[in-house]
């Protein structure tokens, strides 16, 4: 989760912590924004309590009453201590410190009174979890170990599933603390509301049986997952299938910073120093919850219910972006260390033809921070690999993005000056260009074995090795001053310099505990990772933002335990869990063999902490635990894989239960219903005719945003069929021309009466097909009589699209008295932007489609010689004469153009049938390409011979 704005407003936010740094006092957060609040009731704190009753017996402190612990020596609740409030936790550290050290570092204070949590399950009764951020509760799922799958062999079985994700639009979305504003709007907390589209966002799955073993592979256009996420969707197929899944799932998020938020259980706002849902999630939602669990379990059953006879085969394409066209190292504190390696999987039917196809590299999904949901740049690469493997399958073939290590990586796709969407498109055309190749030659097989293991993890200070001080801040009011619940946002900056580095211990950090008011964060003291084995090919899962650095590191270490070839493995971050960013401690050692690394050298030419936390940066700010995780999650790496091997592992750290939080009680988000009678009645029509690449805007009544979920209302484009009726328009890709692929650009809004109204903006190329059209809109509406969603349906009136009339010549230069020159070219693209009025604020201007793949956004696009340039013909007037063009020659080539290098320009030189003079002439000229197009131009030049 990376906004450049985001580190500003955190230190913006933490100043009203300003108690909380290596200068507070012990006496803790006495300033915070809540220290005035009342205290929240803790009814589910312990049980209740009879104060007659005498001593109550105990072995854990969830048997404890409020105002007593357990004092496991004696087994029984004796009275806690009292404390003036939450912020004055520290006071309950330093009593417990006096009384019983080792309850000291996960106490609190509610309603005035010291009260001990749990960290670890191991704190709590049998058949217990802890969660809710240090509650013992009732574990309430059934963990069986029994696989899915049969006890044969078989030849392999796929299926693929593509499904739209369930949400509304105004729901906030995840990635970006710039998005911060409070109660804005219906389904938001502390960000401020989506308002619109660039395409549908759908959860994706690829189901594999090898006879005796299944998997589900998942992902979907969101910033993250969580482990809670994992094991509610894991319980959701237990259900349907009666088998145990936690070891045969895998949840991944792409890591788009414009997809669906409010699925992060976030200690709640009355529970945390500020509001932690500004830093870029929004606030913990239950429904949003469960809409996102809805998506991912009914993707996961309809890859299982596709399952098919099928061939698949993987590769790995090396050196597939060294020149950093797709994404690029982002962390400057370190060396370049960039692996270049793209790995893809191909699913067939037993014919041959691509059912789906998985592909997996680091990136980021940050061009887009603005109010409109999409997948960023990691939809773009799906959907330009969708365009060309359409174009040469003849079928869709869905593509699902996996992020490898992204947590090093930016997003590129801007090399030629693209600018929003446009970016999307062209990162696409250069991802499909690069690999459509192996990808269609790519040998596929029906033999097929399949294991997987997913293995849990405590995450406790104790664990990670510190030594006193190491991970700790002087004069904090911890117990001891250590950072035992974790920390993030520390003062490291970027290093730069590999011959130094920070010294652990001596610089400060945001102590998690003062966040929370000394209360365990379960999010960050436990986590889970998941190793696959497919073939020959071995991957691990990370649960957070993996630094290609620590990837390299993790492929290493299962090579030297357990001999596995780094060429046969790769790692998958954003996966399982989520712990922020995941930097290396100390990474040593030879080059990876990787042929297209971008490191110099081996790593073992760096000083050591080169290619470390301790460098600083961002990347490194934003870890949880340190600078020694990295190895903590390199050992927990190997354990995983060695149990998926059937090797004889010791498991050096606890297993606790799947992460389970007691549902919140939140009300469900309101309805309103609409006039039946107006819902789909269409507000602007399109024009009667519309030129190629001219925008135009529709709008229509429609239904209430959760009665239209899921997403958005659907528009598609029909075309007429020349009998009288419409048929459905299909994308290069075969997939419809609807808006649930990024060719238009939805948006919502209230009307004059606050009736829900919806618009879509649209545009075309210029090589378009000519023809008659329609739109056809399909939605749904709250019915006030029967309280039902109720679909409803409607078509604009029909449209013919015409040849572009908008081509420009420009730049006339009279060289001699007979020749002039002239640049032709189709007009800008410009970048679109929000630009509408207080009541529509995502009503859009510009151009969002990509209309030349090297040339910027806003610069004119050439009529390119060779391919689209037909005629320039005309005469120029001069006192009582005509000049006409005796010869006219083309060329494109390179030139600076506004500061930008080799940009394509496409410039006539044109030889009259006579001469000019000095003076005013009259330039008439006619402009044609070979699609159709045209343009012209009068106007009269002052002729100034040389």
């Amino acid at each position: 989760m990376r906004s450049s704005h985001l580190p500003h407003l955190l230190a913006a936010l933490l100043i009203a912590l300003a108690s909380l740094t290596a200068c507070s006092e012990p006496d803790g957060p006495a300033d915070t924004p809540d220290a005035g609040d009342e205290d929240t009731s803790i009814d589910d704190v312990g049980p209740d309590a009879d104060a007659d009753a005498g001593p109550q017996s105990c072995e854990f402190q969830s048997e404890c009453a409020h105002g007593t612990y357990c004092d496991t020596e004696a087994g029984e609740c004796v009275p806690a201590p009292d404390c003036p409030g939450r912020q004055h936790w520290a006071s309950c550290v330093e009593a417990f410190g006096e009384i019983a050290p080792e309850l000291a570092r996960r106490t609190s204070c509610i309603e005035e009174k010291c009260v001990v949590h749990c960290s670890l399950d191991t704190h709590c009764p049998a058949g217990n979890v802890c969660t809710n951020n240090g509650q013992c509760l009732p574990f309430t799922g059934e963990i069986t170990g029994e696989h899915p799958g049969g006890d044969t062999p078989a030849p392999l079985q796929a299926g693929v599933a593509n499904v739209l994700m369930k949400f509304p639009i105004g729901l906030s979305m995840g990635g970006y603390g710039s998005r911060a504003a409070i109660n804005a709007g219906r389904y938001v907390e502390s960000l401020r509301p989506s308002r619109g589209q660039m395409h549908g966002l759908y959860a994706r799955g690829l189901a594999l049986d090898d006879g005796t073993r299944q998997l589900i592979l998942l992902r979907a256009p969101i910033i993250f997952p969580s482990g809670a996420l994992h094991e509610a969707v894991a319980r959701r197929l237990q259900e349907e299938t009666g088998r145990d899944w936690r070891s045969s799932l895998v949840l991944s998020g792409t890591h788009t910073h414009s997809g669906p938020g409010r699925h992060w259980h976030l200690p709640a706002v009355e529970d945390a120093a500020i509001r932690l849902g500004v830093l870029g999630t929004d606030e913990f939602s239950q429904e949003a919850f469960e809409w996102l669990t809805d998506s991912f379990a009914e993707a996961a059953l309809a890859a299982l219910d596709d399952l098919a006879p099928a061939r698949m085969g993987w590769e790995v394409v090396e050196s597939f972006d060294v020149d950093d066209a797709i994404s690029s190292d982002r962390w400057g504190a370190t060396p370049a260390f960039d692996d270049n390696r793209v790995l893809m999987l191909r699913v067939d039917d037993l014919d041959g033809n691509p059912r789906g196809v998985l592909v997996s590299f680091g990136s980021h999904g940050t061009h887009n921070s603005g109010d409109y949901m999409t997948g960023d740049a990691l939809a773009g690469v799906e959907r330009g690999l969708e365009k060309a493997l359409g174009e040469h399958y003849d079928r869709f073939v869905p593509v699902m993005y996996f992020n490898q290590n992204g947590g090093t990586m930016s997003p590129r796709g801007d090399r030629y000056g693209h600018r929003g969407p446009q970016i999307f498109e062209r990162i696409g055309q250069h991802f499909a260009e690069r690999v459509i190749e192996p990808l269609t030659q790519m040998e596929t097989t029906t033999e097929w074995s399949f294991k997987g293991h997913t293995q849990r993890f405590s995450i406790q200070y104790d664990d990670l090795g510190y030594e006193p001080g190491e991970f700790g801040m002087e004069n904090s009011p911890t117990h001891e001053g250590e950072f035992y619940h974790g920390a993030f946002q520390c003062d490291l900056p970027e290093d730069g310099d590999p011959a130094t580095y920070a010294t652990p211990g001596e610089f400060g950090c945001q102590g998690i505990h003062q966040i929370a008011f000394h209360r365990p964060v379960t999010l960050f003291g436990k986590s889970q990772l998941t190793a696959l084995q497919l073939n020959d090919l071995t991957i691990v899962t990370m649960p957070g933002e993996l630094a290609m650095e620590l990837g390299w590191d993790i492929q290493r270490a299962l090579r030297d335990a357990w001999g596995i070839d780094p060429f046969n493995s790769f790692t998958w971050g954003y996966a399982q869990d989520h712990l922020l960013y995941l930097s290396p401690t100390n990474v040593r050692g030879e080059r990876p063999p990787f042929p297209g690394h971008s490191l110099v050298g081996d790593l073992d030419d760096y000083p050591d902490f080169t290619f470390s936390f301790l460098q600083g940066g961002y990347e490194a700010q934003m870890g949880t635990w340190g600078y020694k995780f990295g190895d903590y999650l390199v050992d927990r790496a190997v354990e995983a894989v060695g149990i998926m091997r059937g090797e004889d592992v010791t498991v050096s750290v606890p297993e606790p239960l799947p992460d389970e939080f007691a549902p919140t009680g939140q009300p469900t988000f309101p309805m309103d219903p609409s006039d039946p009678d107006d819902v789909g009645r269409i507000i602007d029509q399109p024009p009667a005719q519309v030129e190629r690449r001219q925008a135009i805007d529709i709008t229509w009544r429609g239904g209430d945003p959760g009665a239209e979920l899921f997403q958005a209302p659907r528009i598609a484009l029909e075309r007429a069929d020349g009998q009288g009726g419409f048929e459905p328009v299909l994308l290069p890709s075969r997939a419809p021309y609807d808006n649930r692929e990024p060719v238009f650009m939805t948006r919502i809004r209230q009307g004059e009466d606050d009736a829900w109204e919806w618009g879509a903006y649209w545009e075309e190329t210029k090589d378009f097909p000519l023809g008659t059209y329609r739109f056809r809109i399909e939605g749904h509406y709250l019915n006030a009589d029967t309280g039902e969603r109720t679909p409803y349906s409607a078509t604009t009136d029909s449209f013919e699209i015409v040849p572009s009339t908008a081509m420009v010549i420009d730049q006339i230069e009279v060289l001699t008295p007979t020749i002039f020159t002239a640049r032709v070219s189709y007009p800008p693209a410009t970048e679109v932007l929000t630009a509408g009025p207080s009541e529509d604020r995502a009503k859009l201007v510009g151009s969002f489609r990509m209309h030349h793949p090297e040339v910027a956004s806003g610069l004119p696009i050439p009529v390119m010689a060779d391919t689209e340039f037909d005629a320039l013909t005309g005469e120029v007037r001069q006192g009582q004469s005509a000049l006409t063009f005796a010869e006219v020659t083309v060329t494109t080539a390179p030139e600076t153009v506004e500061g930008r290098n080799n940009v394509p320009v496409t410039r006539v030189t044109v030889t009259l049938d006579g001469d000019l003079s000095e003076g005013d002439a009259d330039f008439d000229l006619q402009l044609t390409d070979t699609l159709g197009n045209s343009g012209e131009l009068l106007t009269t030049l002052n002729v100034d011979l040389p």
